[in-house]
C-alpha cells in the first residue's frame, strides 16, 4: 500500500516575498524587467515559493519558462539554452565565435525579441551550480532586461558557494546589477514552524504533542525538513543509516522513505542518482537489465512518496536535491563507480549527435576509466573553452590531467590548456603553475617546441604579475638551445626582446634584436617577424625617431597581412603610440583603419581597450565630450584585457575632474596602483590625493612614479604634476629627464612641456617674472600642438585667466571655466583680494605655501611651527575662503597673483611663530 503524501497545502509565511515577486512581474509587464535572486539554505522553500508565484499568475500574453541548472557535466550556458528552447526561439544552440560578447549577443537578442511578443517570465533553480560564464551571460540578459518585458527569476543556495570558488563573485555582481533585487529567505521563526506542522498534518493524521514539539525543534524551520521528520514520524518507521554531507536526523529521514520501496526498486532509484538529479527513463532502462515497465513502475511508486516528480514525458527529476544527495551518499564508492560505469557504457552507446561529451566526462571519471576520462575531460574541456566558459573548461581538463601520467606529453598538453584556460580567467598565478608544469613535462618528453610554447605563456603571465624575474625562465631555455635550433633561437630572442622593451629595458632589448639576422628572421614564422617590427616600432617611439617608429609599423603590417586580428592589435596600438607622441593625424589616420577592420570582421574583444585609447586621444586634443563617451562605453563593455582598464585609469581622473564628473574622476584614481605602469597612472592618482588633501601621499606616489626609466611615451602629464606639488628632489629629478626628452630630434610633445614646468617652478617659488614669461612661451607651443588644455593652464599661469577661461569653456572644462569666472567676481568685488578680510598674516603664509603645494609638514617646517598649528590654519582658510579641498585652495593661489605673495608685496617678512 502506497504512502499517503506529505505536504503543506498553504504557503507559511511568505507573503512579503511573493508580494515582492509580483511587483517585479509588474513592473515588468510594464516594461521595466530585470533580476530576482532568491538565496536560501537546501529545503527553505525557494521552489514552493516560485512555484506558488507561477501558480498564481493569471495575467494574459504572459509566459512561464523554467529551467535548472546541475550539479555536474552541465553543457556551456545550459539553463539559458533551456530556458531558450522552451520558448521555442532559434538561438537555443552555440555558434562559433571570436569573442565572449559575440557569443552572448544573439541569446541576448532572443529574449529581447521573445519579450516584445509577450512578458516573459524566466525561473532559474539551483544557480549555485551554475559557473562564472553562464552567471555573466544571465548578468547581460538582466541588464538589457531593463528596457524589456522580462523577468529572470534565479534560486540559489548561499551554503554552496565557498568564498574561495569563482561562482562567489559572480553571485556578488549579479547582486550588484542596478535592476536586481535580492530575496533571502529564512527558516521559520517557531511559531511559523509550528503553523507549518498543523497546517501539514490533517485532523485525521494528529501526532502526539511532544513528537510534534520534537520536529519543530529538530527541524530549525526548514520545511524540507519538516516534512522529511513528518513523514518518518507518521509511518514510524526505524532509524536509517546515514548519508554523507546531510544532518543526520534528514539523511535518516530521507532514507527512510526508500523502506517501502521494493529492493529492484530501490536499485532503480539508485542509479537514478547517479546520473544525476534529473534523469531520463532512457537513460536508466539503457544501463538497467530490468523491463522497461518495472522502470517505470519504480518511478511511478518514488512519485507516489514523493522523492521524485515527473518533469515532462519520460524525464524525472529528484524532489529534492539533498533526496538526491542523500541516495547518492548511502553507497559505498566501489558501488557508485559500477553504476558510473555502466552509465558510460550505455551513454557511448547512443549516436553520437546524442551523446553528451559531458556527461561521458564525468561519468567516466567517477568510474575510475582513466583513459576514457582523459579523453572525453579534454573534449569536454576543448567544447566549453571554445565557447569562453572558461570555469567549465578548467574542471573538465583538470579531471583529465588527473587521469594520465604526469611527465607525458598528454600531460603536458593538458596543462598547457590548463594555464591558457586560467589564463583567460585573470588566474594569472595558477597558470604560471600550470604553464611550469607543461614545461616540465614537455622537457620530459624531449619535445622543444612544446616547451617553447609553454615558456612564452608562463614568462607572459610572470609579466602580469609583476615578477621581477619574469624574463629568466625564457632566458634559461633559450641558453639550453642546441644550434639546430636555430629558428626556435629566433623566435625566443624576438620574444625575449619584446619583454625586455615592455619593462623599460631598452638597450638590452635593442641589443638583441640586433643579434637576429636578416635571414634567419626573413625565413622565420609571419608571427615573429610581426613582433620583432612592432618591438621595432615600440624602441623607436621611446627614442621618440618618429620616422623609424613609422616604417617599423608598416613592416609589422605587412608581416600580419594575412591576419585581421593581429592587423587589428597593431593598428591599435600604433594609434596608442602616435598619439603619445604628440602625432595627432597620424594617430587618428590608426584609430580610424583598426575600428573599420572591427566593424568588417566584427571584433569585440579588444573594444574595451580601443575606446579607453580613444578616449585619451580625445582628452589630450581637448574635446572632452568625445573623451567622456568613450570612457561611458569602455566602461559599459566588460573586458578580460587588463591594458584596458590602465588606459581608462590614464585619464578618467582629468576627464572627471575637468567636467565635474566626481564619480568618474574617483572610478579609478582611488585604487591600489601597480608597480608596472606606474608612470602612467600617476599622475591621475595624484591628482585625486591631491584634491582630498593627502598631499604627502600625492607626493610619495610621484616620487615612486619617478623611480621608472622614463622615455618619449612617459606621460607628460606626470611631470608637471611633479612640478606643481612634487618635492623639490624630485621636482630637480623630473626637470633632467624632462631636458633629455625635449632634446629628442623628433620630439614635439616634451618641447612644450619643458616651458610649462618651469613656469610652474617658478610659480611656486615665488618668481612671478619668470613664471610669466615660460608660460607664455608653453602657450604657444601647446595651442600649436593642439593641447588645448595645457595651453589654457599655461595662460592662467602667466596672468592671463580671461583668454584661458575661454578656452575651457571652448572644450567643455566646465569647472576650471566656472572657477575663473568666480575668481574674476571676487577679484571685482573686493573678496578674496589683498587683506582678504579676516586672514591673519600667518593665515596668508600658510595660503601662499600651500598654493606653492608644499605639504602640512613642509609648511611647518617652513615657518618654523608644529604640523597641528598648520592644519589649524588649512582649516581656517577653508572656512573663511570657502573652499572644501586642497586642490581648490591650490588652484585659487595659482590663479591669484597677488594672493602667491604672503602680504601682497614682494618681499618675505620673517615668520612669527605661534
Amino acid at each position: 500500500m502506497l504512502a499517503q503524501p506529505v505536504f503543506c497545502r498553504p504557503l507559511i509565511e511568505r507573503r512579503e516575498e511573493l508580494d515582492l515577486l509580483h511587483e517585479r512581474r509588474r513592473g515588468a509587464s510594464a516594461g521595466h524587467g530585470g533580476l530576482v535572486l532568491l538565496a536560501g539554505e537546501a529545503g527553505v522553500g525557494k521552489t514552493r515559493l516560485i512555484s506558488e508565484f507561477a501558480r498564481s499568475l493569471t495575467v494574459p500574453r504572459l509566459r512561464v519558462v523554467l529551467a535548472h541548472c546541475r550539479e555536474f557535466a552541465q553543457r556551456p550556458y545550459a539553463p539559458v539554452l533551456d530556458l531558450l528552447t522552451q520558448l521555442d526561439t532559434q538561438a537555443n544552440s552555440l555558434a562559433p565565435a571570436r569573442s565572449r560578447d559575440e557569443q552572448f549577443e544573439p541569446l541576448i537578442q532572443a529574449f529581447t525579441l521573445e519579450s516584445e511578443r509577450s512578458t516573459i517570465i524566466a525561473l532559474i533553480e539551483d544557480l549555485h551550480w551554475s559557473d562564472p560564464a553562464t552567471a555573466e551571460l544571465i548578468a547581460a540578459i538582466a541588464e538589457s532586461a531593463g528596457r524589456q518585458r522580462l523577468l529572470l527569476i534565479a534560486t540559489y543556495r548561499p551554503e554552496a558557494v565557498r568564498e574561495d570558488s569563482p561562482m562567489f563573485a559572480s553571485l556578488a555582481r549579479l547582486e550588484r546589477l542596478a535592476n536586481a533585487t535580492t530575496v533571502r529567505l529564512g527558516p521559520l521563526d517557531v511559531d511559523a514552524t509550528r503553523r507549518f506542522v498543523e497546517a501539514t498534518l490533517e485532523p485525521t493524521r494528529g501526532l502526539p504533542a511532544q513528537t510534534r514539539a520534537s520536529i519543530v525543534r529538530l527541524s530549525d524551520g526548514n520545511p524540507l525538513f519538516v516534512e522529511e521528520l513528518l513523514k518518518n514520524e507518521l509511518e514510524k518507521t526505524d532509524p536509517g543509516s546515514s548519508a554523507r554531507g546531510l544532518p543526520a536526523t534528514i539523511r535518516a529521514a530521507i532514507l527512510e522513505r526508500l523502506r517501502p520501496l521494493a529492493e529492484d526498486e530501490r536499485e532503480i532509484l539508485a542509479h537514478a542518482a547517479v546520473v544525476g538529479r534529473r534523469f531520463t527513463i532512457a537513460l536508466l532502462e539503457a544501463i538497467l537489465t530490468v523491463p522497461p515497465e518495472r522502470v517505470l513502475e519504480a518511478l511511478h511508486h518514488a512519485c507516489a512518496l514523493q522523492l521524485v516528480t515527473e518533469e515532462a514525458t519520460g524525464v524525472f527529476s529528484f524532489r529534492h536535491a539533498v533526496t538526491r544527495e542523500a541516495i547518492y551518499g548511502s553507497f559505498l564508492r566501489t558501488q557508485v563507480a559500477g553504476f558510473h560505469h555502466a552509465i558510460a557504457r550505455a551513454l557511448e552507446a547512443l549516436p553520437e549527435d546524442q551523446r553528451s561529451v559531458q556527461d561521458l566526462a564525468y561519468h567516466t571519471w567517477a568510474a575510475g576509466d582513466r583513459g576514457a576520462a582523459a579523453r572525453y575531460g579534454e573534449r569536454a574541456g576543448d567544447e566549453a573553452a571554445a565557447v569562453f566558459a572558461h570555469d567549465d573548461a578548467a574542471r573538465y581538463y583538470e579531471a583529465a590531467l588527473g587521469s594520465v601520467e604526469p611527465r607525458s606529453l598528454d600531460a603536458a598538453r593538458l596543462a598547457l590548456k590548463l594555464g591558457r584556460t586560467h589564463n583567460r580567467n585573470l588566474d594569472k598565478r595558477l597558470c604560471g603553475a600550470y604553464y611550469e608544469q607543461a614545461a616540465e613535462a614537455f622537457a620530459a618528453a624531449h619535445d622543444v617546441e612544446g616547451e617553447a610554447d609553454a615558456r612564452f605563456e608562463q614568462t607572459a603571465a610572470l609579466y602580469s604579475l609583476d615578477d621581477d624575474d619574469c624574463t629568466r625562465p625564457l632566458e634559461r631555455f633559450r641558453e639550453r638551445l642546441q644550434p639546430k635550433h636555430a629558428a626556435l633561437r629566433t623566435r625566443t630572442g624576438v620574444r625575449l626582446a619584446h619583454l625586455y622593451q615592455l619593462l623599460g629595458r631598452g638597450e638590452e632589448a635593442g641589443a638583441l634584436l640586433a643579434t637576429i639576422s636578416a635571414r634567419s628572421l626573413a625565413t622565420s614564422d609571419w608571427r615573429v617577424r610581426a613582433v620583432y617590427h612592432a618591438t621595432r616600432a615600440a624602441l623607436a617611439a621611446q627614442a621618440s625617431d618618429v620616422h623609424a617608429c613609422r616604417l617599423a609599423f608598416r613592416e609589422s603590417l605587412a608581416a600580419a597581412e594575412d591576419d585581421f586580428f593581429t592587423r587589428h592589435v597593431i593598428l591599435s596600438n600604433a594609434a596608442g603610440t602616435f598619439t603619445d607622441l604628440g602625432r595627432f593625424d597620424e594617430a587618428l589616420e590608426y584609430f580610424t583603419e583598426t575600428e573599420t577592420l572591427a566593424k568588417i570582421h566584427h571584433l569585440k574583444s579588444s573594444e574595451a581597450f580601443v575606446l579607453a585609447t580613444k578616449a585619451r586621444f580625445w582628452w589630450l586634443r581637448g574635446d572632452l565630450s568625445q573623451a567622456r563617451d568613450c570612457l561611458r562605453r569602455a566602461l559599459a563593455i566588460p573586458s578580460e584585457y587588463e591594458l584596458a582598464r590602465l588606459e581608462i585609469s590614464c585619464c578618467a581622473p582629468f576627464v572627471g575632474e575637468l567636467l565635474g564628473d566626481e564619480e568618474l574622476s574617483a572610478r579609478f584614481a582611488a585604487e591600489p596602483l601597480p608597480r608596472k605602469h606606474l608612470g602612467r597612472l600617476a599622475a591621475g592618482a595624484a591628482d585625486w590625493l591631491l584634491r582630498a588633501g593627502r598631499v604627502e601621499d600625492a607626493q610619495a606616489l610621484l616620487h615612486r612614479a619617478l623611480e621608472e626609466r622614463a622615455d618619449a611615451r612617459t606621460p607628460f602629464v606626470l611631470f608637471l604634476a611633479v612640478a606643481r606639488i612634487g618635492a623639490p628632489a624630485d621636482a630637480a629629478a623630473a626637470r633632467t629627464v624632462v631636458v633629455r626628452l625635449a632634446a629628442l630630434s623628433d620630439d614635439v610633445v616634451f618641447k612644450a612641456t619643458l616651458p610649462l614646468f618651469d613656469a610652474l617652478a617658478a610659480r611656486r617659488r615665488g618668481d612671478a617674472g619668470a613664471a610669466r614669461n615660460r608660460a607664455t612661451e608653453a602657450a604657444l607651443l601647446f595651442g600649436s600642438l593642439g593641447c588645448q588644455q595645457w595651453e589654457a593652464e599655461a595662460l592662467e599661469v602667466a596672468g592671463r585667466p580671461q583668454e584661458a577661461a575661454a578656452i575651457y569653456r571652448h572644450i567643455g572644462a566646465i569647472v576650471p571655466a566656472r572657477r575663473i569666472e568666480l575668481e574674476a567676481k571676487t577679484e571685482a568685488t573686493g573678496t578674496r583680494a589683498r587683506g582678504a578680510p579676516g586672514l591673519t598674516a600667518r593665515e596668508r603664509e600658510v595660503l601662499v605655501l600651500a598654493g606653492r603645494g608644499l605639504s602640512n609638514g613642509e609648511i611647518a617646517r617652513e615657518l618654523t611651527v608644529t604640523v597641528k598649528a598648520v592644519e589649524k590654519h588649512i582649516g581656517s582658510l577653508y572656512a573663511k575662503l570657502g573652499f572644501a579641498t586642497r586642490g581648490r585652495l591650490v588652484a585659487y593661489v595659482a590663479s591669484n597673483q597677488e594672493a602667491q605673495q604672503p602680504h601682497g608685496s614682494g618681499h618675505r617678512e620673517t615668520p612669527i611663530r605661534d
